[in-house]
């Protein structure tokens, strides 16, 4: 996302809605794929907040004309709606969004509570959220507790690519696998899904991939550069050598409520898979 449209959606947002503790601007309406036109696509954007009830309460006054019939239930209906189905996150679609700097956009916007946030990025419960930033996002609010746990995703996400991997691959390959974790299971990348639609997101955002894992690679220790080919990583490295101990302790850290780390590889991809499987039909993408 460029720093000219990240400041635009921050104007008209913050003048639009009630105060979240986190927003987050996603997908092709932000970020370039390749031979697509990003500014003809609408904006997806995630507003985590402390307290959904509060915040749809105060939204619904703002902004009534946002929501589906669910909105005569009440905002006790709406949080409830939010709280108990799918990843939990509530969605409001093709909402024009107008700012003195932005002209006029369309938003689908969703809403999710920090603690269900936070706990996807650092479990990954529903992989909804999380998987989503594996990819490239911009983050135009943020919290110290969100920003953690963030990192701590791009950790695990990085651990089950090199599961998955040979001992030698490329930059472009990790970041392939690592794009790739948030659609194993969905139907939509057989029938109806363009199905290059993971190495387009990351021909159209390498430079961006490679900004967001720079740090967690060379913190990583179960994988570093080739002296003799700077675009090569390595898996297990002579210089790192982490015992099988080692390894199974980091990746069972990916998921405490599941042990996915300490199962085999094939059962580890398929609860990932599973998991994608679950959510992908009742959200949109």
């Amino acid at each position: 996302m460029t720093t000219s449209l990240a400041a635009a959606l921050t104007q008209a947002l913050d003048a639009s809605f009630p105060r979240v503790a986190f927003t987050m601007a996603y997908g092709s309406g932000v970020f370039q794929q390749k031979d697509h036109d990003a500014s003809a696509s609408m904006v997806d954007l995630v507003f985590a907040v402390d307290d959904p009830l509060a915040w749809h309460a105060q939204n619904l006054e703002r902004n009534p004309q946002h929501y589906s019939v669910l909105k005569y239930l009440g905002a006790a209906n709406v949080a409830a709606f939010q709280e108990k189905f799918g990843a939990g996150v509530y969605y409001n679609t093709l909402v024009p969004l107008t700012g003195k700097l932005l002209g006029t956009r369309l938003i689908k916007y969703g809403v999710v509570s920090t603690q269900t946030l936070c706990e996807d990025l650092l479990t990954w419960k529903t992989l909804y959220l999380s998987g989503r930033m594996h990819k490239p996002v911009s983050i135009l609010d943020t919290s110290d507790a969100i920003q953690a746990a963030s990192s701590t995703n791009l950790s695990h996400a990085l651990n089950y690519a090199l599961l998955c991997l040979p001992e030698k691959f490329s930059e472009h390959d990790l970041y392939m696998k690592i794009a790739g974790i948030s659609y194993l299971g969905d139907f939509r990348m057989t029938f109806g899904e363009n199905p290059k639609k993971v190495r387009n997101i990351v021909d159209g955002n390498l430079k961006s991939f490679r900004e967001l894992y720079q740090h967690t690679i060379q913190n990583s220790p179960f994988m570093s550069r080739s002296l003799s080919n700077g675009d090569l990583l390595l898996a297990n490295s002579n210089d790192l050598k982490p015992s099988p101990t080692r390894l199974a302790d980091s990746t069972t850290k990916l998921s405490p409520r599941s042990s996915c780390g300490a199962l085999s590889l094939r059962s580890c991809s398929g609860q990932v898979a599973r998991r994608a499987s679950k959510v992908s039909p009742l959200l949109g993408a």
